[in-house]
């Protein structure tokens, strides 16, 4: 199912993320081509944490690059 995925797909971990979660992300890249993993500081709320604008940044440049983000 995953080979499927023919789409840019963003994994965004955090740097706090327990071993188990960074194995998955391994075997994810092995079957999601398009796959990019990115860490970010912080625990299991990262993205609601003292980083919120450069995640959000992250994610905002991910799409663009995609070519999925067409906000102005």
């Amino acid at each position: 199912v995953l080979t499927a995925l023919n789409m840019p797909t963003l994994l965004m971990l955090a740097g706090d993320t327990p071993v188990q979660y960074r194995d998955v992300a391994d075997w994810a890249l092995r079957f999601i081509d398009k796959l990019t993993v990115l860490e970010m500081p912080g625990g299991h709320h990262f993205h609601m944490e003292s980083c919120a604008g450069d995640v959000a940044l992250r994610l905002r440049e991910f799409l663009s690059d995609s070519g999925e983000y067409k906000c102005a």
